[in-house]
């Protein structure tokens, strides 16, 4: 999200708009990894046998949550780096707001 605050402050809008969809990708994930996170910490306090109906459904889906976990930073990692590595070589150049409110107010009227 750094990255996409850092974007808007420049010309780029359209890759600030997509750092913030793949940073919203990469939260999706994090939030997977927490229920997770959640699903070990009550299986220590679990006093259950192992192989009981419960305790195996809970482990599945502690394995799904960390699976689409690792799959949705993948997949984020996968698109951001490109944008990042765009970024890096692409010249910069800063958002002159006068220019640009200027600009958006002759658009507005012309329609």
């Amino acid at each position: 999200m750094g990255v996409s605050r850092a974007l808007m402050k420049t010309a780029k809008r359209k890759s600030a708009f997509r750092a913030a969809q793949i940073g919203g990708l990469m939260f999706i994930g994090t939030l997977f990894a927490a229920i997770d996170a959640a699903l070990d910490a009550f299986f220590g306090q679990l006093d259950m046998l192992p192989k009981t109906p419960l305790v195996l459904f809970l482990f599945l889906l502690g394995w799904v949550c960390n699976s689409v976990a690792i799959v949705f930073g993948l997949i984020s990692m996968d698109r951001f780096i490109p944008l990042l590595n765009k970024f890096i070589q692409s010249p910069i150049k800063r958002l002159d707001p006068d220019k640009a409110i200027k600009k958006q107010i002759s658009l507005e009227s012309m329609r």
